[in-house]
């Protein structure tokens, strides 16, 4: 994979009242930059392992009875993988395989993926995906590189997302290797902005990517919320402050770090850690949707943020009035506190929770 130019090129982009300037920096995989430490402070980044095995798919449906219960006010998915059992239970040695969730499941809540495209033929998704524009010039409307995929099915797949009646929305903007530039990324978060604008419905944007900070970036974040649009951020995988870098610094934004499967902070890819992270979710061993129809175990940041993105749009369902002051300040409150191992001092020992309405 080529390293970006050292030449910076600059232009100008203007959002609404907002004018920026932005680097032409190359957008990359996670897994290149930690194979390549070169690419370490010149990229940004998918943050993910996008090591694992591929399996054929087995989905499980709404109307299969032996998985799924409707209690009401909630649902419980027997079997549930340990990933979703996690955020729905206070203890770490919750007695059960259950997946207890409220029934809305995100119903009317649309998550805006920034990422490498979504497979919306995945059976998973039931007809849940939108395929929003593409902004890779050479490559059709599609995920070939499957990061962006996995991710959606963790925040709203039938058998492995947090909230299983929530729209995603594509919007593609890294090309079939997981590389990208940061204009457009720019460009994707513009088209987001103001589709979610227009249709006036509950929404949240998620971004799995990380790389240098930035002020501009961080500024233009900080403008979405303030517009009441939440935004989701992975904390970036090299065990490092993610104040450091960009978006995972951008104070308004929800930054998310990930935890294993003994509730210790993720060493392998290491979790990013610091002030600037909010809240942490699993992010080790981590089942979800795959390109043409299959499914893949993945670790990293980027496994555990869809986990708050999908407990959003689960609070969102329920109550659509719900503004981005309120909605973060129930994630902080709500969270599973100093449950979590070897978490540094500086961070916070918060794991997400989604609070289920159980009866």
């Amino acid at each position: 994979m080529a390293i970006a130019s050292p030449m910076i090129i600059l232009i100008i982009l203007t959002f609404g009242c907002f004018i920026f300037q932005v680097d032409l920096k190359k957008v990359c995989s996670q897994h290149s930059q930690i194979r390549n430490p070169l690419l370490k402070r010149t990229t940004v980044c998918n943050v993910s392992d996008l090591k694992g095995e591929v399996y054929a798919s087995s989905p499980v449906h709404d109307n299969d009875t032996s998985i799924f219960k409707n209690k009401g006010k909630y649902h419980v998915q027997h079997g549930a993988p340990a990933n979703l059992v996690r955020i729905s239970n206070r203890s770490h040695h919750a007695n059960n395989s259950d997946y207890i969730y409220a029934s809305q499941a995100g119903s009317g809540v649309d998550i805006y993926v920034l990422d490498s495209g979504v497979d919306n033929t995945h059976v998973e998704f039931g007809g849940r995906v939108i395929l929003g524009p593409n902004f890779v010039e050479g490559e059709e409307n599609r995920d070939y590189f499957g990061h962006g995929t996995h991710v959606s099915g963790v925040i709203a797949s039938t058998s492995f997302g947090v909230a299983k009646k929530a729209s995603i929305v594509s919007v593609k903007v890294l090309d079939k290797l997981g590389d990208g530039q940061w204009d457009v990324i720019f460009k994707g978060l513009k088209w987001a902005q103001e589709e979610i604008l227009k249709k006036n419905r509950p929404s949240i944007i998620h971004m799995s990517v990380n790389g240098d900070f930035s002020t501009t970036v961080n500024s233009y974040l900080e403008s979405l919320v303030e517009q009441n649009i939440p935004v989701v951020i992975a904390a970036g995988n090299l065990g490092v402050d993610a104040c450091d870098f960009s978006p995972s610094s951008a104070k308004a934004a929800i930054t998310v770090g990930a935890i294993d499967v003994k509730d210790k902070i993720l060493e392998y890819p290491k979790s990013n850690f610091g002030p600037c992270l909010d809240v942490f979710a699993p992010g080790e061993n981590i089942l979800s949707t795959w390109i043409n129809n299959a499914t893949k175990l993945l670790s990293g940041t980027s496994m555990a943020a869809p986990h708050v993105s999908g407990t959003l749009a689960l609070w969102l369902s329920e109550n659509n009035s719900l503004n981005f002051t309120a909605i973060k300040r129930r994630l902080v409150t709500e969270s599973t506190l100093n449950a979590l191992l070897n978490i540094p001092n500086s961070t916070a020992n918060s794991l997400v929770f989604t609070n289920p309405p159980i009866e």
